[in-house]
């Protein structure tokens, strides 16, 4: 009696399984046998098992795959957004250029970055006083205290070449496109 309880409930489980696996268009009705299809005595316990079996018997389970959604990567695309704004809306390409200025000048004298890419140009200042860095005839300017760091943000340039002043210590240059 016991393995025909645990034949009927594995019956009924794969039942479950194929059901949930099937390949047709067609809805499939929440409980009974698909269209066209035929019941065969193993494949429903009623119509063979008697009423203590199938009372003692699991109930059918029904089975749900699971739903995969998926997880967006930092800087792999593929994945919706998941904030307002839409298409278009991405963070621009910035790169980023170091100096630093110490009592030997700026290092390195010579920067390149390409045309029209926006750049954070960080200045390192290792003097104990402070600096002003002036990008001649760009109306570029800032101050870097003395023992710290400062961060500039320059929304691109074009192609050419720019010398920038440090406190009439040293100049350095940038190359864009070069």
């Amino acid at each position: 009696m016991r393995r025909f309880c645990v034949t009927s409930a594995a019956v009924l489980l794969l039942s479950g399984f194929a059901s949930a696996c099937g390949g047709d268009d067609e809805p499939v009705p929440a409980s009974g046998p698909r269209a066209g299809a035929t019941a065969s005595p193993a494949s429903t316990p009623a119509a063979s098992a008697t009423p203590e079996a199938t009372a003692t018997a699991p109930a059918p389970a029904t089975v749900t795959p699971p739903v995969r959604t998926p997880t967006p990567r930092p800087g792999i695309g593929g994945g919706g957004e998941d904030q307002e704004g839409g298409a278009g809306d991405e963070e621009a390409i910035v790169e980023t250029l170091r100096v630093l200025v110490d009592g030997e000048g700026v290092k390195p004298q010579v920067l390149r970055v390409a045309p029209s890419i926006p750049f954070k140009l960080i200045v390192k200042n290792d003097l104990p006083a402070r600096l002003t860095v002036d990008f001649e005839g760009q109306n570029i300017a800032f101050v870097v205290d003395a023992n710290s760091t400062y961060e500039q943000f320059v929304s691109g340039l074009p192609k050419g070449r720019y010398e920038y002043q440090v406190s009439h210590l040293d100049t350095g240059v940038i190359e864009v496109g070069s």
